[in-house]
């Protein structure tokens, strides 16, 4: 396996220490660089080279929104989770806009992070044709959000805001994947994926229902229709990533 290239950015050297024996104990990624500044950190990129930069949230000078949006913009192949302890929906979703394809509060850490990375590193290791993946959500923020999460694909994205127009995009481009809203204005999201089932083409076509909802109902609903998996809002990157892969590549 592909071993990760992390660099790490904390304004505390203490938990500098504290990642780093954490990342030593996880054999597929290697600490190439730490650094108490986003300043600092970026720039060193060009000569460390990193898969992934792990950035607090709350720093002086220059957060972690602002350090992602610059990893991003100058070296949009490195992946950026942000690791902070703050679990607060609004910070996690600003992470997300900013380009980050993860946010881990640190006191979850032991039991997210890995999984987060190892998955990083299975993607790089692979060679993976590139896969269309086409989200409908009515939300433009969600959108966006879950096109970050899955950058690590390398995959072609197609979108849309509405149930017909989700339609219409699949009756004019082949999709390998479909990432499905259930609450939205013109068409409930079981009845677009209703729709596709009877559509010839796209009768084995992955569903991946992404939702608020998470009531036995809906789940049943979504199961006879056929949708190959239900998760709720707001998700875990981490698992929509692995699930995404395993509906594309399985």
């Amino acid at each position: 396996m592909h071993s990760i290239r992390i660099v790490l950015i904390d304004d505390s050297q203490a938990f500098l220490d504290v990642i780093q024996n954490f990342l030593s104990g996880l054999d597929f990624c290697t600490v190439v660089g730490a650094f108490q500044s986003g300043a600092e950190a970026l720039g060193r990129m060009v000569d460390l080279q990193p898969d992934l930069a792990l950035v607090d949230l709350v720093m002086p000078r220059m957060d972690g929104l602002a350090v992602t949006r610059e990893v991003k913009k100058a070296f949009p192949e490195t992946a950026v989770i942000v690791l902070t302890m703050h679990d607060i929906d609004e910070y996690r979703q600003a992470a997300h806009e900013a380009g980050a394809a993860g946010y881990v509060v640190k006191s979850e850490m032991a039991d997210s992070l890995p999984s987060l990375i190892m998955n990083l590193a299975q993607l790089a290791a692979e060679e993976l044709p590139m896969p269309k993946i086409l989200i409908v959500d009515d939300s433009p923020t969600i959108r966006k959000m879950i096109k970050t999460s899955l950058l690590p694909l390398k995959a072609e994205f197609g979108e849309a805001g509405a149930g017909l127009e989700a339609i219409e995009q699949l009756a004019l481009k082949t999709y390998d994947l479909m990432i499905l809203d259930l609450n939205m204005p013109d068409m409930h999201g079981l009845e677009v994926a209703r729709f596709v089932r009877g559509y010839e083409a796209y009768k084995t076509l992955p569903i991946l229902i992404l939702t608020t909802r998470d009531d036995a109902k809906a789940k049943e609903a979504a199961r006879e229709i056929g949708v190959n998996f239900f998760m709720t809002k707001p998700f875990d990157p981490g698992q929509l990533i692995a699930k995404s892969k395993e509906l594309l590549f399985s």
